[in-house]
């Protein structure tokens, strides 16, 4: 565990620590429904983390599997572990016990997702963690009980289709985005086309490319760059800003052009 930390507080990169299925087996087309997606983190926002000190082999991306795993919440420049367990089951995963260790520790942040005004307390009515385990491979959402009160998970749930619905809210945003930018490029009056280089070119071919900056907009012939801007550090994103950010992270840009 305080390898695992060291590496959160010196900035390492802690995703070889994470589970295979990242990468590996989250093709949507696939037919394990239960293996599109990190289902505990689509339901709860809780990711996990294998404890191994042994050295990643050799052209490999991932850790070894441990015997132990760090339930963490990540968000912004905080991570936060929630527990250590035993490398659990496909149920292990969806331990009721975690959404509760993360709601008594971090009310302020659990708050915000209580359904008010809908009460619980009948107990047989309650999910089982393989209960919420077998519906959420299914597809199906639940709301999730504590201390009387009822929650909707924090991850935003679980599609139908066995994807994660944050992630797809997400998709959906970058292809609005996009189709709004491809709309302010092809318009003759606006910033693009306008340009004076663009306006010597009798077809401009336009693309979205990546360059030390970041994300840009490139015409192809005169090779004309318009940097997309990166958020700025306090303020609330533009549509464009928040485009870049998800596509190409300050980390990976670094990382692409070290």
């Amino acid at each position: 565990m305080k390898s695992l930390l060291n590496k959160f507080t010196t900035g390492e990169n802690v995703n070889p620590y994470q589970g295979r299925g990242l990468t590996i087996r989250n093709d949507t087309s696939g037919l394990k429904k239960h293996a599109r997606t990190d289902l505990l983190y689509a339901d709860w926002n809780i990711l996990h983390f294998h404890l191994s000190d042994e050295p990643i082999p050799s052209g490999r991306f991932f850790s070894k599997p441990a015997d132990y795993l760090a339930f963490c919440l990540i968000g912004g420049n905080v991570a936060a572990v929630i527990d250590v367990l035993p490398h659990p089951d496909r149920a292990g995963f969806a331990n009721t016990n975690l959404f509760a260790t993360m709601a008594d520790s971090w009310p302020r942040y659990i708050e915000q997702y209580e359904l008010k005004g809908i009460l619980g307390g009948n107990e047989g009515n309650k999910f089982s963690s393989s209960d919420i385990s077998q519906l959420r491979e299914a597809g199906i959402t639940t709301f999730t009980e504590h201390n009387g009160k009822m929650y909707m998970g924090p991850g935003g749930g679980i599609t139908s289709a066995g994807t994660s619905l944050q992630v797809v809210r997400s998709s959906d945003y970058l292809r609005d985005t996009a189709d709004s930018l491809a709309k302010m490029v092809d318009d003759p009056q606006g910033q693009f086309r306008s340009h004076p280089i663009i306006q010597e070119i009798s077809d401009p071919n336009f693309m979205l490319t990546l360059d030390p900056r970041g994300l840009s907009i490139r015409e192809d012939k005169s090779q004309t760059h318009f940097a997309i801007n990166r958020p700025k550090p306090g303020e609330e994103p533009t549509r464009l800003e928040s485009m870049s950010d998800m596509l190409v992270p300050e980390w990976a840009i670094n990382s692409f052009f070290k």
